[in-house]
């Protein structure tokens, strides 16, 4: 699920280990065109579904219960971390959106 908002830099990593038959729900608004690879789509009988930010259509609660189940590794995702010392650092790094999911740590 690509929930960042950066889909520019998530949507490529998601596409290196897409099972066959995979699926990705897009929740993050892009400001950007995302490149994609659609040959792995293909190859891979995968699919790219679009959600409006809502927990209709089932999509919301199927993801929770996969990540609480531990099926989803979102840790790729996170690609900063911040003491909560350094908050404003993080939140000025984030308007960059050159992030997939910022951290920030108490």
């Amino acid at each position: 699920m690509e929930a960042a908002g950066a889909p520019e830099k998530t949507i490529p990593e998601m596409e290196k280990t897409m099972a066959i038959g995979g699926k990705i729900a897009v929740v993050g608004r892009a400001a950007q065109r995302v490149p994609m690879y659609l040959e792995r789509f293909q190859t891979r009988k995968a699919k790219l579904f679009g959600a409006q930010g809502h927990s209709g259509y089932g999509i919301f609660p199927s993801v929770i219960r996969m990540m609480g189940a531990g099926l989803i590794d979102n840790s790729r995702i996170i690609t900063a971390t911040f003491p909560l010392t350094q908050a404003i650092d993080a939140i000025q790094r984030a308007t960059k959106r050159e992030d997939g999911k910022i951290m920030v740590i108490p």
